[in-house]
């Protein structure tokens, strides 16, 4: 476990996937219950994270406001696909 946490520290990329596949040979239960683990686990590396990245100044309430506007506009786009006329 301790490799995954540097692993997901330096890249992040899958670590979910490789610390499930951990908690599942480690505790040798269903995958619902690995997966609340996994992310019990992630929540309380990405909060502390997180909060260091606010005092250091790395990340500011502009880039989360930015990220929140960002996602508003996707979620007004209108991904039904093309619309078609009636003929007449």
């Amino acid at each position: 476990m301790v490799a995954i946490g540097f692993y997901g520290g330096f890249l992040q990329v899958g670590a979910g996937f490789l610390i499930m596949a951990v908690l599942y040979h480690v505790m040798g239960a269903p995958l619902v219950r690995v997966n609340f683990h996994k992310v019990i686990v992630i929540l309380f590396c990405t909060v502390p994270a997180v909060l260091i990245s606010f005092l250091s100044e790395n990340v500011t309430c502009l880039d989360f406001a930015s990220f929140y506007l960002l996602v508003e506009d996707y979620c007004k786009l209108d991904l039904t696909g093309p619309k078609r006329r009636p003929c007449n």
